[in-house]
């Protein structure tokens, strides 16, 4: 499922093909895109390194392909997709992710303004689809790791005896449709539909116990 082409170096990724993506935390599932369909036409950038040699490691992509699946609401319709990704610390990882459909088959495409902040993300009452649309959702996640196995061991001595090798919670908070109100008079994007993600693994040897729940508001 995958074909890819472009320039892969240590720093940038730039490209354009299908291959599979995850984006956030969870193990089982997510509330932005997950490996479990066929991967969609894309093509992005994404840059990654650490920030200014002591605020930890960053990534940042942007992309935008089209989606070549059958729908039965608009038929091949553009998506943009954004992810960052900072970890100020090894056991610390903060994303945002935000990701939208627009344009399609018979459909025009949004200005490019508003799919940078969309303040008219849906079209309300346009049957004949004659106007511009778009369609946006949106998460913040977070993951931390705690190391136990390289601090202290069963036997109470660092990295010995058959304990805990380590804990890692995570936690993944997002909504359908970026909307724009004002505060000031400046539009904001704020979230409906709110969904949210939970989970917790540990790891003692071979074993790994992993517990997710999700839920939809």
């Amino acid at each position: 499922r995958n074909l890819w082409a472009g320039l892969h170096t240590d720093l940038l990724r730039v490209g354009i093909g299908t291959y599979d993506r995850w984006f956030g935390p969870g193990r089982y599932g997510g509330l932005m895109l997950t490996d479990n369909g066929r991967p969609a036409p894309l093509g992005s950038a994404a840059i990654e390194g650490r920030v200014f040699e002591r605020y930890g490691r960053a990534r940042a992509e942007i992309g935008a392909g089209w989606l070549d699946g059958f729908r039965g609401d608009v038929h091949a319709p553009g998506w943009l997709l954004m992810d960052f990704r900072w970890a100020p610390v090894p056991a610390l990882e903060l994303g945002a992710t935000r990701m939208g459909l627009f344009g399609g088959s018979g459909r025009p495409a949004p200005q490019v303004g508003q799919l940078i902040l969309p303040t008219q993300p849906h079209i309300e009452g346009d049957q004949d689809q004659d106007l511009p649309d778009q369609d946006e959702i949106a998460a913040l996640d977070a993951r931390v790791t705690l190391p136990l196995g390289k601090w202290v061991g069963r036997s109470g001595t660092p990295g010995t005896g058959f304990g805990i090798d380590y804990l890692e919670l995570y936690t993944q908070y997002g909504g359908e449709d970026v909307i724009a109100r004002k505060i000031a008079s400046i539009p904001v994007p704020a979230l409906a539909g709110i969904a949210n993600l939970f989970g917790g693994e540990v790891g003692v040897g071979d074993l790994v116990l992993t517990i997710e729940h999700s839920r939809v508001l």
